[in-house]
């Protein structure tokens, strides 16, 4: 070895420091990235005639401290000292004992790397002609590892992001998760066996000082994040944890709109939940809750409350001032009755209270409907499982429900769902009911399936065949001793089940037929029955019957008449929308009369008044008006006689106000005048007290008559968005029974679009808060 490259081993070898160093700057000089698993030897690129390579001399090879630094694998057999030979050129000519000049180092260089790589042949099976190639310690196929090293020593789950900072140390998550979060404003933490949620959660979009410090390194450094640009959080996930409650900082998170906590083990919710004023959707199921803190329901903006296999025993009264709640389920806890505050929920689609210990439900449960056809109104009842005994009557005034499930209760008998036309699917198996009347028959006429089975019922009524849409009737398990051959006449019947009955007068095997067998036979014995007994059933006669009568025009047009009240009398509707009629029909008002219709609809017309006359014909029963998309420029006086009105929308017209009848209606819930030509508020609607809701944006409207609004204790949504009010009364603040303002694109400045943006609660504070404290009251 020459005393050149001698010197330099010694030096590089005795000094690590000079050795990295040395390291890193051949590194630099030859394009290599500093990763610190790096590729095989052989594969690493080599410059054709390097002027540093004279230099290097004997010194040793970046081959060789690659494999010097890097992790090392299992000592080789054979080798010296457990170290794989050296196969870069500059080590096999430091064997030589003659300095080469720098063009004969790398000619050298070039041929030993092309012995390194040559194959072996037949005539040198050993190889001994050949240079050793070096074993690579990473396997050629894995590759270099690719994106960030995962730290070592970190709890991960699932081979996900480390969890914490530090190992063991459950107070700070790891910065990944926080940029992360920040990021989208979404934080998922589910299945990671938390016993409490880390404190950095609930601020996660606060940066403390160790954030500023690295905050402002980045940005001296040009840093990729950019702070300003993080997203609030508002999609938390804490379920499949084993958190047992959550912090008071919980409502912090103000942003939130969606708080995921089922499968813990939470006995109580924070008060602070009321303040998440942007929450839409809360899953507290499989938890151990026993109570809801009334808070919760003060969040307007919730439509989705999921509570269910909990151990509830009551829900707070508080539940009806959610008026936006579209979905509530309660089921598989322990509640022995309803709160009557649900009526107020007209925007509730679906409830699910099962598996409960109800006895009774409250009457204001027929109120759950949705005035004006906002898309809400209960559509599905499921109170299955539970220990009712009965139904309120009112429960036939839900005109838009669709399921109701009252299976495994104890029921001896059904009320008339008298306006539920829209039912379509009714499941009362396993009760004690004797008896189906024919005016619970009558009533149900849209229903599509039917599940009477596990009852008590001895016979069915000959009105059966007025359900013309039945498709599946279950009937399994009854005392049904004559069968009901009248199922003949059901054009859709595609399932019928008898079996469990004490039917002697049907063989066993028919029974266990397909249905249509069943419903011929049924149809044979009927024919043979109306024979002998000259009765005359329509939809009995053969299909190669003769065919159809002549008849007068007029008793065509009777029948066709009477075909309108039949459909009118179904659905109590009248519509006559979008025809773009000047006038409506006088017949269609005497049809509506004698179907008793409950909602009016004349709708997207170019009406420019309402006949008084032929109005009082529907107020007897009259319950929703809607006159909208008209050129109305008033409404008649005779509207205050429809006393049982409680839904009036007369927006997109030409109103410039109401009339003084209108303060009779002691039961109208919601008036819509939207789109009019209204400079104030009309003074009549302030003698409604029953009112619950005002639609007045995109009018004229000036000024806010705080006095005689809050004689409308009732009220809980206000809307005049898109006026010209130049000034909001302080004193509005006090009518903290809204649970909704809305007063966007007014002309006032104060309160400011950014404390408008924070919802009803944030509007109603500051409101309050600017009273002048000489006028201030309880």
């Amino acid at each position: 070895m020459s005393q050149e490259g001698e010197t330099g081993m010694q030096e590089n070898t005795s000094n690590p420091d000079k050795r990295g160093k040395a390291l890193n700057q051949e590194r630099a000089s030859r394009g290599i990235p500093t990763h610190r698993t790096l590729k095989p030897p052989n594969s690493i690129p080599k410059p054709g005639a390097h002027t540093a390579a004279g230099k290097l001399g004997s010194k040793p090879t970046l081959a060789s401290k690659e494999n010097d630094s890097a992790p090392r694998a299992a000592p080789r057999v054979g080798a010296a000292g457990g170290r794989p030979p050296s196969s870069h050129p500059a080590s096999a000519s430091a064997a030589g004992s003659k300095p080469r000049t720098g063009g004969a180092r790398a000619a050298a260089a070039a041929q030993s790397a092309r012995t390194a790589r040559k194959p072996l042949s037949a005539s040198d099976p050993s190889g001994a002609g050949r240079q050793p190639a070096a074993r690579p310690l990473v396997k050629a196929a894995a590759g270099p590892r690719q994106g960030r090293p995962r730290p070592r020593g970190m709890a991960t789950v699932g081979g996900g992001a480390p969890l914490f900072a530090t190992p063991g140390d459950t107070s700070q998550l790891h910065p990944a998760i926080i940029k992360a979060a920040r990021r989208s404003g979404q934080l998922n933490l589910s299945s990671r066996e938390l016993t409490e949620v880390p404190p950095k959660v609930w601020r996660i979009n606060e940066i403390d000082n160790e954030e500023a410090k690295q905050l402002t390194m980045e940005m001296d450094g040009g840093g990729e994040e950019r702070w300003w640009d993080q997203k609030p959080l508002a999609k938390l996930l804490l379920c499949g944890n084993r958190l047992t409650a959550l912090s008071d900082e919980l409502g912090l998170l103000t942003h939130l709109t969606t708080l995921d906590v089922h499968d813990n083990a939470l006995t109580s919710l924070p008060e602070s939940v009321g303040h998440l004023q942007s929450l839409t959707r809360l899953v507290v199921s499989h938890n151990q809750l026993r109570q809801l803190p009334g808070q919760l329901f003060g969040v307007t903006t919730l439509r989705q409350l999921l509570a269910d296999h909990n151990r509830l025993e009551q829900l707070p009264e508080q539940t009806g001032d959610c008026l936006d709640l579209e979905l509530l389920d309660v089921s598989h806890n322990c509640l022995t009755s309803l709160p009557s505050g649900l009526g107020y929920l007209h925007r509730l689609t679906r409830l699910a209270a099962s598996d409960n210990r109800l006895t009774s439900l409250p009457d204001e449960i027929g109120s759950m409907t949705s005035a004006g056809h906002h898309g809400g109104g209960m559509r599905h009842l499921d109170l299955s499982r539970n220990s009712l005994t009965a139904l309120p009557a009112s429960m036939g005034q839900l005109y838009q429900l669709e399921v109701l499930d009252l299976r495994q209760n104890q029921l001896t008998e059904l009320p008339e769902l008298t306006d539920c036309h829209a039912l379509k699917e009714l499941h009362v198996g396993f009760n004690q009911i004797k008896e189906m009347s024919v005016e619970l028959v009558e009533s149900i006429k849209s229903v599509v399936t039917l599940d009477l089975s596990n009852n008590k019922l001895e016979a069915l009524p000959d009105e059966i065949s007025c359900l013309q849409r039945l498709e599946r009737l279950d009937l399994r398990n009854n005392d049904l001793a004559v069968p009901p051959l009248r199922l003949c006449l059901l054009p859709l019947l595609k399932s019928v089940q008898l079996e469990g009955n004490a039917m002697r007068s049907v063989r066993r095997d028919l029974l266990t037929r397909s249905t249509q067998q069943l419903l011929r036979h049924f149809r044979e014995r009927l024919q043979g029955q109306a024979a002998v007994e000259g009765l005359l059933i329509p939809g009995l006669s053969d299909a190669g019957g003769g065919g159809p009568c002549d008849v007068p025009d007029s008793q065509a047009a009777e029948r066709d008449r009477l075909h309108e009240v039949h459909k009118m009398k179904s659905s109590r509707l009248l519509s006559h929308s979008g025809q773009k009629a000047t006038e409506i029909p006088g017949d269609l008002f005497a049809m509506g009369q004698e179907a008793e219709v409950t909602t009016v609809d004349f709708s997207k017309n170019i009406l420019t008044s309402v006949p008084a006359d032929n109005l009082l014909l529907l107020s007897g029963h009259l319950s929703e008006l809607n006159v909208s998309g008209n050129r109305l420029t008033e409404l008649p006086e005779a509207l205050g006689q429809c006393r049982r009105l409680t839904y009036l929308n007369a927006s997109s017209n030409q109103l410039a106000g109401l009339p003084g009848s209108l303060a009779t209606l002691q039961h109208l819930r919601e008036v819509a005048l939207s789109m009019n030509r209204l400079t104030a508020i009309p003074e009549v609607l302030y003698s409604v007290p029953s009112l619950e809701i005002i639609l007045a944006s995109d009018n004229q409207i000036t000024e806010i008559q705080v006095e005689p609004l809050r004689k409308l204790t009732r009220l809980a949504t206000l809307d005049l968005r898109n006026n010209s009010i130049a000034h909001v009364p302080a004193k509005l603040g006090y009518m903290e029974q809204l649970r909704s303002l809305g007063l966007e694109g007014n002309l006032f400045k104060q309160p400011r679009p950014a404390i408008l943006a924070q919802g009803t609660a944030s509007i109603l504070q500051y409101l309050k808060d600017r009273v002048p404290m000489s006028e201030r009251t309880e």
